[in-house]
C-alpha cells in the first residue's frame, strides 16, 4: 500500500484489491466501486468533500456527521446507514463515554466516519498493509463490527468482577464497601447499557435487511455478532442486579444500625423520662419540701431513683423491650 497526502478530514482512502490488499486512493478523486473512505466527522473539510466527491443525499451526510448519534439502521434503495459504537480504548475516559461509528455502504463503494480514534478501523487498515484484510465491503462492515464486539468483552468482563467484589465485600465482616466505587460502577453500567440496548436491536435488524449484495452466509454472520451483543447486553442486565442488590444490602445495613442506635436512645430516653421529672419535682425551691432538714433525705431520693431504674429495666426485659 502506497502512501499519499490526503485531504483534511480523511484518515484513509482506500481501493480493495479483491485478494485482500488495498492501494491508496489520491483525495481528488470520486468515490468509486471498491473504493473505502474513512473520515473524521469532526473535520472542517469532510462535509466538503463529501458534498463533492460523492452523491450521497444531504440527509445521508448530515447522519454521517452528526455530533450525538444513537445506535440505529436506515436502509434507502440498495444503500445502507449505520450508527454503531464502540468501546473507549482510553484508560483515562469512563466505559460509559462510548465512540460512535458511522458507515455508509451500497455493496461497492463504502464511507465511514468517527469523531476519535477508533482501533478497531486502524486494525483493519493494518490488515490490508499486511495483504490479509477484507475482500468485499460487506466483509469489511462484517469484520469491524467483530472487532468492535471484541473490544467489549474484556472491559465487560472487569465490570462483572467489580461487582462480584463488592459483593463478596459485603458478605465478610467489618468490611466497608467503597460508596464512590459502587456508584461510579452503576453508572457505567447503566452507561454502557443505554447505547448497547439499541445496538443489540440494530445489528439483529442488519442480519435481517433484504440488501442485493448481503448474502444469506453474511447474514448469518451477522446475526451471530447481533446475538453476541445480546449476550453482552444480558451481561450488563446481570450486572445492574448484582448492583442493585448491593446497593440493597447496604441500605438495610445503615437502616439496621439506625434502628438500633435509636433503640438504645430510646430506652435511655425511657430510663430517665420519669427519673427527669422526679428530680425536677424536688427540686423546686418553695417552702415545705420534705426532707430539707433530715441528713438521710438525699440517700432516700437516690434510692427511689435506683428503685425506679431497676422497675423500668424489669418492666422493658418482661416485655421483651429489651
Amino acid at each position: 500500500m502506497t502512501s499519499r497526502n490526503h485531504a483534511g478530514g480523511i484518515h484513509h482512502y482506500l481501493k480493495l484489491n479483491g485478494l485482500g490488499g488495498a492501494s491508496t486512493v489520491d483525495a481528488s478523486e470520486m468515490l468509486g466501486e471498491g473504493h473505502w473512505v474513512h473520515l473524521d466527522a469532526a473535520h472542517p473539510d469532510s462535509r466538503a468533500w463529501l458534498e463533492t466527491h460523492t452523491t450521497l443525499i444531504p440527509i445521508a451526510i448530515d447522519a454521517l456527521l452528526a455530533e450525538e448519534t444513537r445506535p440505529r439502521l436506515a436502509t434507502r434503495g440498495n444503500n445502507l446507514l449505520v450508527t454503531l459504537r464502540g468501546i473507549n480504548p482510553d484508560a483515562d475516559q469512563d466505559l460509559e463515554d462510548m465512540i460512535s461509528l458511522r458507515v455508509w455502504c451500497d455493496g461497492t463503494r463504502l464511507i465511514s466516519t468517527r469523531l476519535r480514534s477508533l482501533q478497531s478501523t486502524q486494525d483493519i487498515r493494518d490488515a490490508f498493509i499486511e495483504g490479509v484484510g477484507p475482500k468485499t465491503m460487506i466483509e469489511i462492515l462484517t469484520l469491524g463490527i467483530d472487532l468492535l464486539l471484541q473490544r467489549m468483552e474484556l472491559p465487560l468482563h472487569r465490570l462483572e468482577e467489580d461487582a462480584i467484589n463488592l459483593e463478596d465485600q459485603l458478605l465478610e465482616e467489618n468490611q466497608s464497601v467503597n460508596h464512590a466505587e459502587l456508584s461510579n460502577l452503576r453508572r457505567n453500567v447503566l452507561g454502557l447499557r443505554r447505547f448497547l440496548g439499541p445496538q443489540r436491536e440494530t445489528l439483529l435488524a442488519l442480519a435481517a435487511v433484504q440488501l442485493e449484495w448481503i448474502t444469506d452466509i453474511e447474514r448469518i454472520q451477522l446475526r451471530e455478532l447481533g446475538e453476541r451483543q445480546a449476550r453482552h447486553v444480558d451481561l450488563l442486565d446481570h450486572i445492574a442486579s448484582r448492583i442493585t442488590v448491593a446497593q440493597e444490602e447496604i441500605r438495610n445495613t445503615l437502616t439496621n444500625a439506625m434502628n438500633e442506635r435509636m433503640y438504645v436512645m430510646s430506652i435511655a430516653a425511657a430510663l430517665f423520662l420519669p427519673l427527669s421529672f422526679f428530680t425536677g419535682l424536688m427540686g423546686i425551691n418553695v417552702g415545705g419540701m420534705p426532707g430539707i432538714d433530715d441528713s438521710r433525705a438525699f440517700w432516700i431520693v437516690v434510692g427511689l431513683c435506683l428503685a425506679a431504674i431497676s422497675g423500668l429495666l424489669y418492666l422493658f426485659r418482661r416485655r421483651g423491650w429489651w
